[in-house]
């Protein structure tokens, strides 16, 4: 009887011990648990390469000769600071104010663009004099200059796909510069309606940039038209200025310093990168030729969560790098939980 008592006593004990807490048991993960042990977060790999679409419209009326010359003198200063950046897969075109096609020959008014060759791109040979040449528009234009509506001409069908096929692209930045001494005297767009337009082609404002060399109210006495035609009420332009937040500056100021200016402004507008997807705070990684970049507003790159891009800083060397090398951006995903949970 003793030794039953003693075998019954052990299998209690080890009854006992295999219920207790310091045993091992499948107990439910907790949907935090599930989340951080089976979900990795998804990753984002691209590439940053750029594209920056130029248009100049130019005046071509009796009045511009010596203006036109002076934008051909200088346009190098502008030139200079796109084509710098390597990187910069960049297309630049010119068109004229004439839309009445009985001033040109047929292929030189109406939104198309000037010139044998129709855009300047980094591989075009002696690129900067080709560019030279095609903004010298002349002056025996229409004398109902016209600036709203080329560019919407110039961006439609039948130019779009036609005669200036391969010149816009929809992903790239669009850089749209009116060079004249006159107002806007167009009869299908105004200033709001271009203004639509441009938005519902870039989809995203910051990839819109608009520019003018022009004759304000302000600058109407120091710098006067030689035109017989009525500029002081300058509303057309002004307003599309205002809807855009134009760079804008006289027709008369020194024409190197202002472009060399324009350029680096437009080059500094096009080296933002927006996602497509909203990165998880402190995963961004960016590398050129396979060396990390810093985080740093000046000599790497910054994000701006207000619309979701990255920035690069202006202090980066990149003559130091190859033609073709491109800056490679890396992140987890930001995973948007459903509503309600």
């Amino acid at each position: 009887m003793m030794i039953q008592k003693i075998v019954l006593t052990v299998f209690m004990v080890i009854a006992l011990l295999s219920c207790s807490a310091e045993s091992p048991k499948k107990i439910p993960l907790s949907p935090v648990e599930k989340e951080t042990s089976s979900e990795v977060a998804p990753l984002s790999k691209d590439s940053f390469r750029p594209a920056l679409d130029v248009l100049f419209v130019i005046d071509d009326s009796g009045s511009m000769d010596p203006h036109q010359i002076n934008l051909m003198d200088n346009i190098s200063k502008f030139a200079d600071a796109i084509v710098r950046i390597k990187y910069l897969d960049y297309h630049v075109g010119v068109i004229s104010s004439s839309t009445n096609s009985s001033y040109y020959t047929p292929n030189s008014c109406c939104g198309m663009l000037e010139g044998t060759v129709r855009y300047v791109e980094r591989l075009t040979p002696d690129g900067i004099n080709v560019l030279a040449r095609n903004l010298v528009v002349g002056t025996n234009g229409d004398g109902t200059e016209k600036f709203f509506d080329p560019v919407y001409m110039a961006l439609t069908e039948p130019n779009l796909s036609g005669y200036n096929a391969g010149f816009y692209r929809d992903y790239a930045t669009l850089a749209v510069i009116f060079v004249t001494d006159s107002e806007d005297q167009s009869t299908l767009q105004s200033a709001a309606s271009l203004h639509k337009f441009l938005l519902s082609l870039k989809k995203n404002p910051e990839k819109l940039i608009v520019a003018s060399a022009y004759i304000s109210d302000q600058n109407l006495a120091s710098c006067p038209s030689q035109e017989d035609v009525e500029i002081a009420n300058l509303d057309g332009l002004e307003v599309f200025f205002g809807l855009t937040s134009a760079i804008t500056f006289s027709l008369c100021d020194n024409f190197g310093e202002k472009l060399a200016d324009l350029g680096e402004k437009i080059v500094a507008k096009s080296q933002s990168m927006y996602l497509q997807q909203t990165p998880v705070p402190g995963t961004v990684k960016i590398s050129l030729d396979g060396v990390q970049l810093p985080s740093d507003s000046q000599f790497g790159w910054t994000y701006n969560a207000n619309n979701n891009s990255i920035e690069f800083g202006s202090g980066i060397d990149w003559d130091s790098y190859p033609v073709g090398i491109f800056p490679q951006v890396e992140f987890e995903i930001l995973q948007q939980k459903p509503e309600g949970q």
